[in-house]
């Protein structure tokens, strides 16, 4: 039994965003999208072939796809230290009021912390991209791109080019064990949540 495509994008539900014939009058290729009010289909007709090329046009919702680089708060304690040790006390000693000493106490801690505290967002190259990369494995990564460029510096020198290439077989192999022993640690973790198993492997694949 032959079901209307236009039923079938009715269940689901889905978008009809391309009508147009592709090939003749009677070849129709269909181009169905789901939940969007952006997209637009296109047709590209071209003399090259005999069938005409179809095009999807949409926006992503950067909200659904949020970044992974994460920066981190460095804080400078010797700084900190410095200026608790400078502040003058006696103020606060000699307040009456608990409640009023404890306001301030906490202000002049939280103001020494704030102006001693920064945001470091890391370089491309210390970034962490994928969960299993470890920090090891990261300087490893670095020392094979040296490897690697000391090798083009001197392409005719054969102890330097087997150095890297055994160097960068050897991290290769190192890589895949770790996303093995990782992805296999997700599916121990929630292997009785079946739903969890597949989103973290599209995620890292």
């Amino acid at each position: 039994m032959r079901v209307p495509y236009k039923s079938i994008a009715e269940q689901y539900p889905l978008d009809i965003v391309q009508q147009e014939p592709t090939r003749g009058s009677a070849c129709l290729d269909h181009i169905f999208v789901r939940g969007t009010d952006s997209a637009v289909g296109i047709v590209c007709h071209a003399d090259l072939t005999d069938h005409d090329i179809c095009l999807l046009g949409t926006t992503i919702n950067q909200a659904n796809h949020p970044s992974r680089i994460h920066g981190k708060v460095k804080m400078d304690f010797n700084r900190i230290v410095d200026k608790l040790e400078s502040t003058d006390w006696s103020l606060i000693m000699n307040m009456e009021d608990a409640n009023e000493a404890a306001d301030n106490f906490y202000t002049i801690l939280e103001t020494a912390i704030n102006e001693n505290t920064s945001y470091v967002v890391p370089k491309r190259s210390d970034r962490v991209i994928k969960p299993w990369i470890t920090p090891g494995l990261m300087r490893c990564q670095k020392h094979r791109d040296n490897l690697h460029l000391e090798a083009r510096r001197n392409p005719y020198n054969t102890f330097i080019q087997i150095t890297y290439k055994r160097y960068r077989n050897f991290l290769y192999a190192l890589q895949r064990k770790l996303k093995t022993e990782y992805e296999n640690n997700q599916i121990q973790q929630n292997k009785d949540n079946p739903k969890k198993v597949v989103e973290n492997a599209q995620k890292y694949m």
